[in-house]
């Protein structure tokens, strides 16, 4: 009896230990874990007024740190992402798909190769006419415009999508067909590296997509960079810097964003992979011209700016990041000098993949050619956004009093603060 009650004795301390154990990883973080891969916005921790205490603001935010913050939470997350992938083929983040041989990919493309994102054809013969005024009018002033149509993964490996998600080949309708035959017709200048990357699949020794990636592979960023500048140079008739390699290594640890969408899966084992292409690429600078440049485009720019595009190849080149941040330096895009920049600039092109067109295409087309043609309506639909979004903060007691508690840790006025609050929610809902 006494054995059994000092049996009972030590389960208890040890369930109390482990117990306790998140609470002081939660508090000391003793043990170094990991960061999760993928974006994700984490609530902030909140301070206790009587206010927030009794209308229930206070423990309703806390409730939410509390839970993102807890020790350990991480590898939690991980175990339970890596039980449904191994046992179930299952992805537990949202809008990422596991293909056959564990090829991953994301809705937003598949929906985009079936046309299921259409914008309309009139819509996008309108956004392709504005697109040849602003280019006629860079040419008038003896600078270079041009659209770049960054590849799409599942355009190059539709083989690998589950059945469910299978494309047809014969789908007409889809922003990225109708919008290139557009671009054709109008006479604008257009670089298709979605296309270029599928006449190469059947004839290049190097893969341009990785297995576990979103993005072209390292090898097909180097590649689509060679390609920009050298429109880039036919077009200014000037002898822009080059890029160039001599030795590829082979490589089976993945690097940059290769294997980007299988850090977002947060799993605690690595998906088996093949090797992949890493040339050593070199700039060469003497005696090159290095234009000013201005790049309007989403996330398949990085891996060039990576390259060391911006400094080596442009004159301190800006980086229009989705039209909300400007690189060097990620300052907010409503407070740049946009027409200081783009009378500087000697070379724009926008650089989009077909699933960001539904989203992205009219905000970039829109923004360039009210800047010439309709300065009243330049930024005006986001600007109808953001009023929109304060007078839902405003109009909530709840959300107002936790801006109110903000403006008053950051010292800045409530105006201020809502106004904040207002453009970070529209900039992440867009």
């Amino acid at each position: 009896m006494k054995n059994r009650n000092n049996i009972s004795k030590k389960l208890f301390q040890v369930i109390l230990v482990l117990l306790f154990i998140p609470m002081l990883q939660a508090k000391f973080k003793f043990v170094d874990v990991k960061k999760l891969g993928g974006y994700s916005v984490y609530p902030e921790d909140i301070s206790v007024t009587i206010k927030n205490w009794l209308d229930g603001v206070y423990q309703n935010n806390k409730e939410k740190y509390i839970k993102y913050n807890f020790g350990f939470c991480n590898w939690l997350i991980r175990a339970e992402h890596q039980w449904a992938f191994s046992a179930f083929g299952m992805s537990r983040v949202g809008g990422l798909i596991i293909g056959k041989e564990n090829y991953l990919y994301e809705i937003a493309y598949i929906n985009a190769s079936k046309g299921l994102d259409f914008l309309g054809e009139e819509v996008l013969k309108e956004l392709s006419k504005k697109v040849k005024q602003v280019q006629d009018t860079f040419n008038s002033m003896g600078k270079t415009f041009f659209f770049v149509t960054a590849p799409s993964k599942t355009d190059y490996y539709p083989e690998f999508l589950p059945k469910e998600y299978k494309t047809v080949d014969n789908i007409k309708q889809t922003n990225y067909k109708v919008f290139s035959a557009e671009l054709k017709n109008n006479g604008v200048n257009h670089l298709d590296l979605n296309d270029w990357f599928l006449a190469m699949k059947d004839t290049t020794s190097f893969p341009l997509y990785t297995k576990t990636g979103i993005h072209y592979s390292t090898y097909g960023a180097a590649l689509s960079a060679k390609r920009i500048i050298n429109v880039a140079e036919k077009q200014l008739l000037k002898d822009l810097p080059e890029l160039h390699w001599d030795e590829v290594y082979w490589e089976s640890e993945l690097k940059g964003s290769d294997d980007d969408l299988e850090k977002a899966l947060n799993l605690v084992f690595k998906i088996p992979n093949r090797q992949y292409a890493y040339p050593q690429v070199g700039i060469n600078e003497d005696g090159k011209y290095k234009p000013k440049a201005i790049v309007i485009g989403d996330s398949f720019y990085w891996q060039l700016v990576q390259l060391s595009m911006p400094e080596r190849v442009f004159d301190n080149g800006k980086f229009w990041y989705y039209n909300k941040e400007v690189y060097p330096g990620k300052i907010d895009f409503g407070a740049i000098d946009m027409k200081g920049q783009l009378d500087e600039a000697e070379v724009v092109f926008i650089i989009l993949t077909p699933p960001n067109m539904k989203k992205y295409l009219k905000e970039f087309v829109d923004n360039l050619y009210n800047f010439y043609f309709d300065s009243d309506n330049l930024n005006l639909v986001y600007k109808q956004k953001i009023q929109a979004k304060i007078q839902e903060i405003k109009a909530d007691k709840n959300w107002l009093e936790v801006v109110k508690n903000k403006a008053i840790e950051q010292n800045i006025s409530l105006d201020r603060m809502i106004y904040l609050d207002a453009k970070y929610m529209v900039d992440k809902e867009s």
